[in-house]
């Protein structure tokens, strides 16, 4: 029986403003779906808010657990997601959506920008054309305007990023010994999205320095890097050596403290342990008879 899905069995209602801002902004695929479910039941119930638990949005979406707590994290670290209440001892967090566009910090698709802005030039959409005076002309010249070399500087940023998280997914497969599956893929590309490709990479390779093959070994420290608000590989390297410098002077302290409380060994200690009984020299065989 094919599916029919008719609006007076229930719909959500969104602002198509809403839909288009959403569109044109760089969310990833944990986020978006993520998204869904929460318009879902709140405008989808006429309500602003709602108490979501991540057994709820597992049970929703499918995602892991891991993926949904970064992915709830990172729209609220870009204000798409507004705290409304903590969570308690026997309730979820509850969440609403910050329908006011203009505070998100997601980066706009210049992909979907640029074509936007070719719809509207050549009035393919329907709506008004751009005026005489459009900002979009090339000044003379020949040189792109401000708005349009920042657009271009945004995509050029966007390819390499794929680039580099491609350079990740590959990194695994080839030195974590397995494919690559749709949970590794969410896994790491969430990361990429909420850090950056260079910093999941650095994570995977101390990984392997500490002879561990999980990811959820690399998930403590990107989690450890997070929420020390280290987000750039600079200060990812700067924190690990300074932390390296910790341990070894904590491991050499340590040492001291151990050789001051070591007894000292008498002579004829020294002489029960020593395989020549503390005789410097030749030692002449015994002859047994």
């Amino acid at each position: 029986m094919l599916s029919n899905p008719q609006r007076e069995n229930g719909f959500t209602g969104i602002a198509n403003e809403i839909l288009d801002a959403v569109a044109c902004r760089k969310f990833n695929g944990t986020q978006f779906r993520l998204l869904t479910v929460i318009w879902r039941y709140t405008y989808g119930f006429q309500r602003k808010s709602h108490p979501f638990s991540h057994s709820f949005l597992h049970e929703r979406t499918g995602l892991s657990k891991d993926s949904i707590k970064r992915g709830i994290k990172g729209l609220i670290n870009k204000h798409v997601l507004v705290v409304v209440k903590e969570p308690g001892f026997s309730s979820a967090r509850e969440l609403a959506f910050n329908k006011d566009y203009d505070q998100w910090n997601v980066e706009i698709d210049a992909d979907r920008a640029e074509e936007s802005i070719q719809r509207e030039e050549g009035n393919g959409g329907g709506e008004s054309s751009p005026s005489s005076g459009d900002q979009n002309t090339p000044s003379p010249g020949g040189k792109l305007d401000p708005h349009r070399k920042k657009e271009k500087e945004i995509k050029t940023e966007k390819d390499n990023d794929e680039a580099r998280a491609g350079d990740v997914f590959q990194f695994y497969e080839t030195n974590f010994g397995g494919r690559m599956t749709d949970y590794h893929r969410d896994f790491l590309g969430g990361w990429c999205d909420d850090l950056s490709p260079d910093i999941v990479l650095e994570a995977l390779k101390i990984t392997l320095l500490n002879h561990a093959s999980s990811l959820k070994y690399t998930a403590r420290i990107l989690n450890e890097w997070d929420k020390n608000n280290v987000h750039r590989l600079p200060d990812v390297l700067r924190y690990e050596k300074e932390k390296n410098g910790r341990k070894e002077t904590s491991n050499d302290g340590q040492g001291r403290r151990n050789h001051r409380k070591s007894p000292p060994q008498s002579a004829r200690s020294k002489d029960h342990h020593s395989i020549t009984g503390g005789q410097i020299g030749w030692i002449k065989p015994r002859i047994r008879a």
